[in-house]
């Protein structure tokens, strides 16, 4: 039975790539046969997406000897049914200028060729923007200081009352001395009941 698919692969292997690759070798051998490996500059030179390559095929190989060693499936059935084959594509760019970004780093993509081909400033990503409001730091914390000791008399309270200050505004304020009773105004007619009478005027001579 023919395979559904026949494919040929054109990548430059990093580990993203790789993984592809390993989906694509561990299918079903009646889903998918892989026919060429075609191994081209992209993110990473072809002398290193070549090695990352072969590493792939020699890291299989391993694996599929451990697992028979141990009574365990093989796996990688359309690798075992047909073995692709590895075709170096171009290094260089058909036309137009080489650019190769020096921001991704070995563990995904290798060595990356940067140090031979230095990224030219169109390929670097632009800088952050400086913040113009940046948050100020927070204060240093200071613990609130202690409460004022309270201090109890054992005596008692009823023995020595406290003296209230005069300046205290609930203290009370002492009683005012008695006045005398306020006599009453002279009155310009006679009081009959009264038992003095006033002269009577004297005859004119």
């Amino acid at each position: 039975m023919a395979p559904r698919t026949r494919v040929i692969i054109d990548t430059d292997p990093g580990n993203d790539d790789v993984l592809a690759l390993l989906y694509a070798l561990a299918s079903s051998p009646d889903d998918i046969e892989v026919l060429l490996l075609s191994i081209a500059f992209g993110n990473v030179n072809v002398q290193n997406c070549l090695r990352n390559a072969v590493s792939m095929f020699h890291v299989i190989e391993k694996e599929m000897r451990w697992r028979k060693e141990h009574g365990r499936p093989e796996g990688f059935e359309a690798l075992k049914k047909s073995k692709p084959v590895i075709a170096v594509g171009a290094d260089e760019p058909l036309g137009g200028k080489r650019v190769q970004a020096a921001y991704y780093p070995p563990r995904k993509h290798g060595n990356t060729s940067s140090t031979a081909h230095p990224p030219t400033p169109s390929s670097l990503p632009p800088p952050p923007p400086p913040n113009p409001h940046p948050h100020p730091p927070p204060p240093p914390f200071s613990p609130p200081p202690p409460p004022p000791p309270t201090w109890k008399s054992s005596r008692s309270s009823t023995a020595n009352p406290p003296t209230p200050s005069p300046s205290s505004p609930s203290a009370p304020s002492p009683p005012s001395p008695p006045q005398p009773p306020t006599p009453p105004p002279p009155s310009s007619k006679p009081n009959p009941s009264s038992s003095w009478a006033a002269p009577s005027p004297s005859p004119a001579t």
